[in-house]
């Protein structure tokens, strides 16, 4: 119950809008608290499972829900690998079978992804 509430936790004191590179405490605290997800699914399935649907959707929001700055990718990565956990195995496949699932899964959150930031560029031409 308090891994959910703090996935869903926002705090404006806490979140410098200016700052495009460096995460705030609160998604440094979300990173963990999903990598902490992760290792339940992948580790204690058995115990696990009745909190999946609900978590699986707590992150699916969150990951919608970020921008693109650098400061959220080690949050969207942890996520992603969280939810990709999720898709390997079949025992889960129903928490992504509706297709409207999967087209949310592709529009919200592989596509804005998948896109190349101007940062991207410049450390690319910086170190190649």
């Amino acid at each position: 119950d308090e891994f959910a509430k703090y996935i869903q936790y926002k705090n404006p004191l806490l979140v410098d809008e200016s700052e495009e590179d460096e995460p705030s405490p609160v998604d440094r605290l979300q990173t963990a608290i999903i990598e902490n997800l992760k290792l339940y699914a992948d580790k204690d399935e058995e115990c696990f499972i009745p909190f999946l649907p609900n978590f699986t959707s707590l992150v699916w929001h969150l990951l919608i829900s970020l921008t693109s700055y650098p400061k959220h990718d080690p949050l969207v990565t942890t996520s992603i690998k969280f939810l990709s956990s999720l898709v390997e195995k079949q025992m889960h496949n129903s928490l992504f079978q509706d297709e409207g699932t999967l087209r949310q899964i592709v529009s919200h959150i592989v596509i804005p992804n998948l896109m190349v930031r101007e940062s991207d560029e410049e450390k690319f031409e910086d170190d190649p």
